[in-house]
């Protein structure tokens, strides 16, 4: 049965897609007679007026040379309405966007309450130092809990607004680019307009952004900006998004904003990997931690180890190297935040638990001191530097800061004095930052990344909001910079320093999606790379083309020949291999699996013996190299010699962990020296342990045989014995 999404999402798709108003008009006209209490009729009715009158003129066979332009606009006309229906439907659905509307039902939004509200709380905060001592205090928690009140529900009316027109939308703009408010606000609004675009996109709101980025002057507010605007482009390639794709390009013709649009998309990829950098510093670095600094942690708390007299005695270095391994394990975690490494995720996303965050607009506020939530830790905390210290060097992010502030003041009353002393200095929050560090555009970025991370992670409602970070998503939340929206011609440098990025890191499926979006044919270090992620996916026949296209323009290049021996070997292109491997050879003569390869190179390329007689010498230097005695056995099997095969595949199987493929060979082996039986077992043990639970693409002893299909011919196996053997093993 269709649902109310699913008719929904085809109108989209008749609007997006198709970009055809007549479709559009008469699905939204099906849909409304079931939704008649939906109000948007009238402005239905208004663009099919004109819809018929554009279709009357054109058959009274006048010519207009705005129709195109008319045409497009009844679709983005469409396009809104649509969106504010889905938006009306999703606020009367139980939830957090549900109590967003009904909180902010009442809420003037309009451009003179705004800008009286927000200009009016910076004055009276000024004029509040005019006060006396003994009222100040008190005016001041007023002022900023009543504004902390506004702002929340301010926060909540721009999530669940309309479509902006052009007037609202230049008005936000001015507003939050204006002096006259506070920095806070205009951050925080900034998050509710990326949070509404996210879950119904709105051109106006993210030209709003946009232009934010372009002319703000604060930092903070500016790479906000960026990170918000980034996260909301259109999910979907459709010409209603003409002038914003023009406005993107322009934008990235100057290198700047390249440089953040490249910076931000490797930072998103470091802040999706908390989870695994998590588990890391718990496995390797927190134990090393612990076991050397001298404390143990039990159910009764935290303990300080006794020293042991004799410990000096029996191993005088044993404290000099527990102190080097702490700080080995302390700088590990160090450089790991330094690279971009998000290590506080897993001790701050269980402190999301605080009355605190159930306000929504509070995960996405910057921290100060004055927030009306930290009134009682601050009562607490008086006389203390912790909040201030927080405040201007603390190396976390704002939602954490919240976290750590309130944590701290739940458990002030029980501790002891001397750690309430530690807490008086700047060593209580661990190492901080320096002005320069924390006012870095990297920085900002990062640290609001991490907000944003620990939102879409840990709210108790997070489902109701579109993850960026959801490795899961097919659509480009994340992966921004592969939107259909950016020119790959003007950020080409910036996409192949991309590719080298995600190689250096191993993330091989995201540079797969890079490749298959962006096509450079006649740059060579993006063919390198092309050809690089080709060889890892297995494909290594276009993996040789991509090489043979680099080696046609420089063929001297190492690195391209290294690739083209690599593939040509695997698809079993041998003398093509052969030639590569002599070619790196000349360059690199002692290069030990260079050498191996080229012989068994030789070997499937009808030069066995040659082969072999190579690989005996290099036996003689090297008698435990195992790799060394497989090649000589596959070789001694190609020279038709299975029982000196047999002895070598013995020893190799009587290791602890031999080789997939050792088995393998060992059953060619035996079928040849004509035990069958033997063979057939041999087989059945390789398929085993190749085709386990997770490989989802289970290998085939008759795709072997077929592989191996020369080797056996030199053997004397018929294809009838082939056959035969298959059916052995299969059964």
């Amino acid at each position: 049965m269709q649902t109310e999404t699913d008719f929904l999402d085809k109108i989209e798709s008749a609007i997006l897609s198709d970009e055809n108003v007549g479709k559009a008009l008469r699905m939204l006209k099906q849909f409304m007679n079931e939704h008649p209490h939906l109000i948007v009729e009238n402005q239905i009715e208004d663009i099919q007026n004109d819809y018929d009158l554009m279709k009357d003129f054109m058959l009274r066979g006048f010519k207009d040379p705005q129709r195109d332009n008319l045409y497009l606009g009844m679709l983005m006309k469409l396009y809104r309405i649509l969106s504010d229906i889905k938006l009306i439907l999703r606020t009367r659905q139980m939830g957090v966007i549900y109590t967003a509307y009904n909180k902010s039902a009442h809420f003037n939004l309009s451009s003179t309450d705004i800008r009286a509200n927000l200009e009016g709380f910076v004055q009276d905060v000024a004029m509040s130092s005019l006060e006396p001592d003994e009222s100040r205090e008190k005016k001041l928690k007023q002022l900023y809990t009543e504004h902390q009140k506004y702002m929340s529900v301010m926060f909540d009316a721009i999530l669940v607004s309309s479509q902006w027109n052009n007037d609202f939308a230049d008005f936000i703009e001015q507003l939050l680019l204006s002096p006259t408010i506070d920095n806070n606000d205009a951050q925080l609004i900034i998050s509710a307009i990326m949070l509404a675009i996210m879950n119904s996109f709105d051109i106006k709101k993210i030209n709003t952004l946009i232009n934010i980025y372009l002319k703000a002057n604060d930092q903070h507010l500016r790479q906000r900006a960026l990170v918000a605007w980034a996260f909301s482009l259109p999910q979907s390639e459709s010409h209603l998004f003409k002038s914003l794709k023009d406005e993107i390009t322009a934008l990235c013709n100057e290198e700047s904003h390249r440089r953040d649009l490249l910076e931000l998309q490797i930072q998103v990829f470091y802040c999706m990997n908390a989870e695994h950098d998590n588990e890391e510093i718990q496995r390797d670095i927190i134990p090393n931690l612990l076991k050397n600094n001298g404390f143990s942690i039990s159910k009764f708390g935290i303990g300080e180890f006794e020293d042991d007299p004799l410990q000096d005695i029996l191993d005088p270095g044993a404290a000099d190297r527990a102190m080097e391994e702490v700080e080995k394990s302390f700088d590990k975690m160090m450089n790991m935040q330094k690279e971009g490494s998000d290590i506080y995720f897993g001790g701050f996303s269980q402190m999301k638990r605080f009355s605190f965050f159930q306000d929504l607009s509070n995960w996405f506020c910057p921290f100060y001191v004055e927030h009306p939530g930290l009134q009682l830790t601050n009562e607490k905390m008086r006389d203390s530097k912790l909040m201030q210290t927080l405040f201007k060097h603390g190396p976390f992010c704002d939602s954490d800061k919240y976290s750590f502030a309130l944590a701290i003041s739940s458990v002030i009353d029980n501790l002891p004095e001397n750690v309430r002393e530690v807490l008086n200095s700047e060593e209580a929050i661990g190492p901080v930052m320096s002005e320069s560090d924390k006012n870095s555009p990297a920085y900002i970025r990062r640290m609001y990344l991490q907000d944003l991370y620990r939102f879409f992670r840990v709210y108790s409602h997070k489902e109701e909001f579109k993850d960026p970070f959801d490795k899961s998503r097919t659509d480009n939340m994340s992966f921004f910079l592969i939107n259909n929206i950016f020119n790959g011609d003007i950020i080409k440098n910036e996409i192949k320093e991309l590719v080298h990025f995600l190689l250096k890191c191993w993330r091989y499926g995201s540079a797969a999606r890079i490749i298959k979006r962006f096509s450079f044919p006649d740059d060579m270090q993006y063919l390198i790379m092309s050809a690089t992620l080709a060889v890892h996916d297995g494909r290594y026949n276009d993996a040789q083309i991509m090489y043979e296209k680099i080696l046609d323009i420089e063929p001297d290049n190492i690195r391209a020949i290294q690739g083209m021996a690599h593939a040509s070997f695997y698809c079993n292109d041998y003398e093509e291999a052969e030639n590569c491997y002599a070619q790196l050879l000349e360059k690199y003569p002692y290069k030990q699996n260079y050498l191996i390869n080229y012989c068994i190179s030789l070997i499937n390329n009808d030069k066995a013996e040659d082969g072999v007689n190579r690989l005996f010498k290099l036996y003689y230097d090297l008698p435990n190299d195992d790799n060394i005695k497989r090649a000589i056995g596959w070789g001694q099997m190609f020279l038709r010699k299975p029982e000196q095969a047999v002895k070598i595949y013995d020893e190799l199987l009587a290791h602890d962990i031999p080789e997939d493929a050792d088995y393998l060979n060992y059953g060619y082996c035996k079928w040849f020296v004509g035990d069958i039986t033997g063979a057939s077992e041999m087989f059945k043990t390789y398929l085993a342990f190749v085709n386990t639970n997770d490989n989802p693409n289970p290998v085939l002893i008759s795709d072997e045989f077929k592989k191996d299909s020369r080797l056996l011919d030199k053997n004397g196996i018929s294809d009838t014995e082939v056959k035969l053997m298959i059916d052995i093993v299969t059964q």
